[in-house]
């Protein structure tokens, strides 16, 4: 984070609907694991195919229990149900008029079947004989069949639902992508346990759909829901702060987009705007610390970006109550599309990245915040040049407490 002393670029809020689309590490993240359910799917299907025909044929028994037609209609209602909210999307999008969308849904519905069933014929080459004879069933079952006449071990439908819904996450909020996530997890369980053969391929049809979503939007970009200007304006609006200007800064802000203000009543604000895309990137930098350092004493992340901000809050409340030199924080919230801002005073000046030299009054001063920080078992963990900030009347200032922690362990203070 950088306060003060940059100048700033100007730029008009974008409507949700023209937002940027921009490569995101959740992406990333979604492929790897992606590819990795897909081959645990494979391994699964090849592995305890006998051990699945069996609880297969259970279930079937426990069926007969209930009316005949408790066997089909359920699942086939709710594949409906799927179905139906698939082509509801690409209608919407249709007849609204956003092509980028329309196209990005039904290319990652497609491929999510097509490569669903290229899994199937895999899943059909590594499977026993006698499993893959489960196959070979008659009768009214509401599931794709290849041209050999033989039921597919996975759920083409299921596959496409999940690309297409991975895809849509983009632009959605997260509270509804995952009511339509719990829809499609008692689909596949509805499936499993009515489809008369052994599902043997729904962990790799997620994978699928997990690896399609991330591809597509890896080549496009995703929608990027950064709080923007207005959402700022909001969100600050929300806790009391009206501001009378806001403008970007053009800083090093690792996962979040820097803003600074002036509040109705004159004072200078500097903002800090998250996106829901932070957890991600946090997940990444924290992989790439153990891939290259291997022992720095992580924890493990928080469950939601709203708990970081909050700790990040709780860190820059403390230091500041020790007499450490950072930003007074005036407050904390909820912007646009489940994004937080972090709401400091500004402070004149310029960060240390941005000077040819410091000098050593600045020096001592910066290395006597750390020693206090450490003696009170706080590791700032991010200390460099573009989180300390030198003041316009020379002293520096600590910011950024993002990666902080308190109650440190030595190893935390030593790294």
């Amino acid at each position: 984070m950088t306060t003060g002393g940059v100048t700033p670029t100007t730029t008009a809020p974008l409507p949700t609907s023209h937002r940027a689309h921009v490569r995101s590490p959740v992406d990333v993240l979604r492929l790897v694991l992606g590819v990795v359910v897909f081959i645990v799917g494979i391994g699964v299907a090849n592995t305890v195919d006998s051990a699945l025909l069996g609880l297969s044929d259970d279930g079937r028994t426990a069926m007969d229990d209930f009316p005949s037609w408790s066997h089909d209609v359920p699942g086939a209602m709710l594949a409906a149900v799927v179905a139906g909210l698939a082509l509801a999307s690409l209608t919407w999008a249709l007849i609204t008029r956003r092509y980028r969308r329309f196209l990005l849904f039904a290319v990652g519905f497609a491929g999510g079947a097509a490569l669903s069933v290229v899994a199937g014929e895999l899943i059909f080459a590594v499977i026993d004989d006698d499993v893959g004879a489960a196959f070979d069933v008659e009768g009214s079952v509401f599931r794709y069949r290849g041209d050999d006449g033989r039921i597919h071990p996975g759920d083409p439908l299921l596959a496409g639902a999940i690309a297409m819904l991975g895809v849509a996450g983009s632009y959605a909020p997260r509270r509804l992508t995952r009511r339509i996530g719990i829809l499609l997890v008692v689909y596949a369980a509805l499936t499993a346990l009515t489809a008369h053969v052994p599902a043997l391929g729904l962990v790799s049809d997620v994978g699928i759909g997990l690896v399609v979503a991330s591809v597509l939007l890896l080549i496009s970009g995703r929608h990027d829901l950064a709080p923007d200007a207005d959402e700022v304006r909001v969100s600050l609006s929300s806790i009391g702060i009206d501001v009378a200007s806001l403008s970007p800064v053009d800083a090093d802000a690792r996962g979040s987009v820097p803003w600074v203000g002036t509040t109705t009543d004159g004072r200078r604000i500097f903002v800090k705007a998250l996106g829901r895309d932070e957890r991600s990137a946090d997940l990444m930098f924290r992989a790439y610390r153990w891939l290259r350092y291997r022992k720095t004493g992580d924890h493990r992340p928080f469950v939601s970006l709203r708990r970081a901000v909050e700790h990040e809050a709780l860190v820059s409340l403390q230091a500041a109550a020790l007499g450490v030199r950072t930003p007074q924080i005036l407050g904390v919230a909820e912007a646009g599309i489940d994004g937080m801002t972090l709401v400091y005073e500004e402070v004149e000046g310029r960060s240390a990245d941005r000077f040819d030299d410091i000098d050593d009054e600045a020096l001592d001063g910066i290395w006597a915040m750390v020693g206090e920080l450490h003696r009170h078992r706080i590791a700032h963990r991010d200390l460099r040049l573009a989180n300390i900030l030198v003041a316009d009347d020379g002293s520096p200032w600590l910011v950024d407490f993002g990666f902080s922690e308190l109650a440190a362990s030595d190893q935390l203070l030593g790294t």
